[in-house]
């Protein structure tokens, strides 16, 4: 099977849990499933379970699905999960506890020369960005660039999942890459 057929077999399998669907081709989608949680009466990590059986009995691939409480932290997730495995950070602590060690170059938003300007200044990790107020940051990176780390690094992000819509990069989105 090609992989675009593929892909919207997946996108069509999401949309059968949701309708807040943001397919991203070649391989991922953001979805958010907060209401399709009180639909099918039950947590991220069990819906997760739901959507990995459906891909892999309806169109035959493991998936990798990152759970949290924003998009960013949750492709994070995704892109940590080995193919056919879940990351489910289902509290901001376990969000917490899985930004602070990662690499800044790891961090949703943040690019290769932001990584090196941080870099330059011994913040090589997303908590210790974390930790360096706003102002600081700003000085560093811009007003607009420092202010989008400063939240990332906090595991803030706003941005709705927009269905139909490709990027631009709510409660619970998944990322979701065909393994």
């Amino acid at each position: 099977m090609e992989t675009e057929e593929l892909f919207e077999q997946l996108t069509g399998l999401l949309l059968k849990v949701t309708p807040q669907v943001q397919a991203m081709p070649p391989a991922e989608a953001d979805v958010d499933v907060t209401g399709a949680l009180r639909f099918f009466d039950t947590g991220p990590y069990r819906l997760a379970q739901i959507i990995q059986l459906r891909a892999l009995a309806l169109c035959g691939t493991a998936s990798s699905i990152g759970s949290a409480g924003n998009r960013a932290v949750a492709a994070m997730a995704c892109a940590a999960a080995s193919p056919g495995r879940i990351v489910d950070l289902s509290s901001p602590a376990e969000e917490a506890s899985f930004l602070r060690p990662r690499a800044v170059q790891d961090l949703h938003g943040a690019g290769p020369a932001t990584a090196r300007a941080l870099s330059r200044y011994g913040l090589h990790t997303i908590g210790a960005v974390a930790d360096v107020p706003l102002g600081t940051l700003q000085r560093i990176l811009g007003a607009a660039q420092g202010r989008l780390i400063h939240d990332r690094a906090r595991g803030r992000d706003d941005r709705p999942v927009s269905p139909g819509g490709c990027p631009p990069l709510p409660l619970r989105p998944l990322g979701l890459s065909p393994g």
